[in-house]
């Protein structure tokens, strides 16, 4: 094996890494863009040498600065979906971190703490399909936050049901977020008839 094959192979491995590990490119544009894309640059290898590794390297770079740069192109959702995506699940993950390192030196300092982050999960402009996500999730962290400033200690009971209520704001988050950004959303589906 050649260095130029060696790195070939490194560049088709980076480009399907970067492919599954961003939520926002699990679909099938953008899954048919880098199949497009490693076969392209797999058939550029039948190139004479010089140009060969000028086609690849373009090759990939285009399809690289699609899924890094311009990802609204293989999007299935629209850039405010995706945008209010990401900051409710970083908010969410600010939470859950503070959650796990709480300060209990000062349980005034986690209140506020706590109080802030759902006010910023509160003043996100949630779309159509996302409020009611937005809402629900907003109401069960509310529920949380007048126990932490009752400073209630709740029973194993009153824990097991705030988890069941914390399981369906999830359920519906990843119901929502499946049928706006699921694999085959936006797949072109023939209609039949007019009525269809």
């Amino acid at each position: 094996m050649t260095v130029i094959e060696i790195t070939i192979g490194i560049a088709i491995g980076l480009l399907w890494i970067r492919l599954l590990t961003s939520w926002r490119l699990r679909n099938w544009r953008a899954v048919g863009l880098a199949i497009a894309g490693t076969v392209a640059m797999l058939a550029a290898a039948l190139l004479p040498n010089p140009p060969r590794g000028l086609v690849q390297a373009g090759i990939w770079g285009l399809v690289l600065w699609v899924f890094m740069f311009r990802q609204e192109l293989v999007a299935v959702m629209s850039p405010r979906e995706y945008d209010f995506v990401d900051d409710y699940l970083r908010i969410l993950q600010r939470l859950d971190r503070k959650q796990r390192v709480r300060n209990e030196r000062d349980p005034d300092v986690s209140v506020r703490e706590y109080e802030t982050n759902l006010r910023s999960l509160e003043g996100l402009q949630a779309p159509p399909a996302w409020s009611q996500v937005k809402t629900d999730t907003a109401r069960d962290l509310n529920r949380r936050l007048m126990m932490m400033k009752l400073r209630a200690k709740p029973s194993s009971e009153d824990l097991r049901a705030l988890d069941d209520q914390w399981l369906v704001v999830e359920q519906q988050f990843r119901d929502v977020l499946k049928a706006r950004a699921g694999f085959w959303t936006g797949w072109p589906r023939p209609i039949r008839g007019r009525d269809a």
